[in-house]
């Protein structure tokens, strides 16, 4: 159930706390609640749009319909909806008996989160490691001191860092800049997958438009297909 909200902005639960504050320490931590809420706010509205994007990968119905979608094939009477990313992906993983990691910079572990949702996941999912600050990356996964955290190299790196510190048979990081503002001369939505096999590494490069939640939600969309290109190459 939603909870309500009063029209000066605070839920019952929080009107309470309000009360309370005001009789040990009046007037002063009114804002700091406030403000709370707003933190929470965005918390959940970030939630809520990364859920969305990743929830229209996943088809929602397998009966007839009367007229043919986009990511929907007829055989007779029945419809056979697209595999999401992370089915194909686990299913690719058992099929060839692939291990998994990934290593986040931009996206600190939602990549991770989401890939674990697979299914059987413990058996190829290796695991993550989320390197956000550039001392995490040069001790921990290799990258050379120096190395501009946004760009080809690093992602290169960090993904074969990863695959190497996990064991694992591929391997997928995510490095760039969220936003809302550029960072170290390179605009907001800048985004580089790196990717490590047995035979291969490399790099690709994004540049997506939005807000945080946004560039957030499509680095993880695409950092799954490519985990998916990968897998089923192998």
């Amino acid at each position: 159930m939603p909870v309500r909200q009063r029209e000066d902005g605070f839920s019952p639960a929080q009107e309470r706390l309000v009360e309370a504050l005001r009789a040990n320490r009046p007037g002063r931590d009114i804002a700091r609640v406030r403000s709370e809420g707003r933190r929470i706010d965005r918390l959940r509205r970030h939630t809520s749009t990364l859920s969305d994007r990743l929830s229209a990968l996943r088809p929602v119905s397998k009966t007839p319909a009367a007229s043919s979608g986009p990511g929907a094939s007829h055989r007779g009477d029945r419809v056979e909806c697209v595999k999401t990313p992370i089915e194909r992906l686990s299913e690719a993983a058992r099929a060839r008996g692939l291990t998994v990691a990934v290593a986040e910079s931009l996206t600190s572990g939602l990549l991770a989160s989401e890939v674990g949702k697979g299914e059987s996941s413990s058996d190829w999912f290796s695991g993550g490691v989320v390197a956000y600050r550039m001392p995490v990356k040069t001790h921990l996964l290799g990258v050379p001191e120096g190395t501009d955290p946004t760009s080809p190299e690093c992602a290169t790196t960090l993904a074969t860092g990863v695959r190497a510190l996990l064991d694992a048979d591929l391997a997928v990081a995510t490095t760039g800049v969220g936003g809302p503002d550029p960072e170290d001369g390179h605009p907001a939505g800048t985004v580089y997958l790196g990717w490590a096999t047995a035979t291969d590494t490399g790099a690709e490069h994004f540049q997506f438009a939005g807000d945080p939640e946004d560039v957030l939600g499509a680095t993880v969309e695409h950092a799954l297909r490519l985990l998916v290109r990968l897998a089923e190459q192998a």
